[in-house]
């Protein structure tokens, strides 16, 4: 059994996994141009991703003895529809990074559990590699406008 420190923590990332933009953009009709649609396909590896990290941080909430807290939807998000990919990027970029600052504070306060160490550091990852994607995606958008 985890100590409830750490599944706070875990919920928090569920609630940030859940709050963060690629749910909201998987319900969403996004208008992808001819030019975006490598990108569409990154996005919706990403968004896939997102819903295994989902449930993985719920799965070790649930086998650590927790309960996976509620959260509600970001209503922030509801304008995302039917928007043009290119201009959704820099708003998803901001939206990992603020994901990814949350999974580096994490980090330290759960170094002591290893299945929960693992787990967020394989998410950092992941969210590492997309901001690096997304920020390449944002360069060729802006360029492509220029």
């Amino acid at each position: 059994m985890i100590d409830q420190r750490i599944i706070d923590v875990l919920n928090e990332l569920l609630g940030a996994e859940q709050s963060y933009l690629l749910p909201r953009l998987a319900e969403s009709g996004i208008f992808v141009a001819g030019p975006s649609t490598n990108d569409h396909v990154v996005i919706e590896r990403m968004m896939g991703a997102n819903a295994r990290r989902r449930e993985a941080l719920a799965s070790l909430i649930i086998e650590s003895g927790g309960a996976p807290a509620p959260r509600e939807a970001d209503l922030e998000s509801a304008d995302l529809h039917f928007q043009q990919l290119d201009l959704i990027l820099p708003r998803l970029l901001e939206s990992t990074r603020a994901v990814a600052v949350k999974y580096d504070r994490a980090a330290g306060c759960v170094s002591a559990q290893m299945s929960a160490s693992s787990l967020i550091a394989q998410h950092n990852a992941e969210h590492k590699a997309d901001i690096a994607s997304l920020e390449s995606m944002v360069a060729g958008a802006t360029n492509a406008t220029a």
